[in-house]
This record gives C-alpha cells, sequence and structure tokens, in this order.
C-alpha cells in the first residue's frame, strides 16, 4: 500500500477545486449575441441585392402572441448574393 501523505492530499484538492472554479466561470460566460444569415427576397421572389434593409427581431415569451421580452431593430446591407 502506499504511503499517502498530508501533502499529497492537499495538491489534489487544490487542483480539483480550482478545475471547479475555472470550469464554472467559463461555463456561466454568455454569448456576445445571435448569430443569423438570411435571403431577403422581394414578395415576387427576386433577390434583394445590394441594398439596405431594416431588420426587426423580437423573442415573444411562451408562443407568437405572447409579451414581447426582447426587441431589436437592425439596418443592414444586402450583398450580390
Amino acid at each position: 500500500m502506499t504511503k499517502f501523505t498530508f501533502s499529497r492530499f492537499f495538491k489534489q484538492t487544490l487542483l480539483m477545486v480550482l478545475g471547479l472554479i475555472c470550469f464554472t466561470t467559463l461555463k456561466a460566460q454568455a454569448p456576445e449575441g445571435i448569430n443569423y444569415q438570411a435571403v431577403i427576397r422581394t414578395t415576387s421572389g427576386t433577390l434583394v441585392s445590394n441594398s439596405t434593409v431594416a431588420i426587426r427581431v423580437q423573442i415573444k415569451q411562451t408562443s407568437s402572441t405572447g409579451t414581447v421580452v426582447y426587441a431589436e431593430r437592425q439596418s443592414v446591407a444586402t450583398n450580390q448574393y
């Protein structure tokens, strides 16, 4: 049987505690935003190319008719594709 010393126990415990602290800190980071990509078309189905368009995003609680919990408007430029 190997000799289990206090120093070894302390090192292992300290390493485990530091690992848990690092893991919970990294896990708690929220993303900076929501990435999205879209194709903008007119009502007739043609692409809207090289134009500036306004985008409105809403996150609603429970259903599509629920209370708006987040809303944002962005003005973005489309490319040739």
